[in-house]
């Protein structure tokens, strides 16, 4: 199953769209599944169900988080 697929499949089965997408990532980059559904809980329906942002498109931020972002504090870097 891909990515789009397995992000679908979550949110069919009760994800909001930031779970899904995160999720989605996460798992094939060695993160957490029920720290990742945890943090992503809060964006869901558009930032707190405030119509903001998607929560797809904050998903695929954290994913990204996930996958480049700082280790460690001092990385500037990966903060970049």
């Amino acid at each position: 199953m891909n990515r789009p697929e397995r992000a679908d499949q979550l949110f069919r089965q009760g994800t909001n769209c930031a779970q899904a997408v995160a999720c989605a990532f996460a798992e094939d980059l060695g993160a957490d599944r029920g720290l990742t559904l945890r943090l992503a809980t809060g964006f869901g329906g558009g930032m707190g169900h405030t119509g903001g942002t998607c929560g797809a498109l904050t998903g695929a931020f954290m994913a990204l988080g996930i996958a480049f972002g700082m280790k460690e504090t001092g990385d500037q870097a990966a903060k970049e």
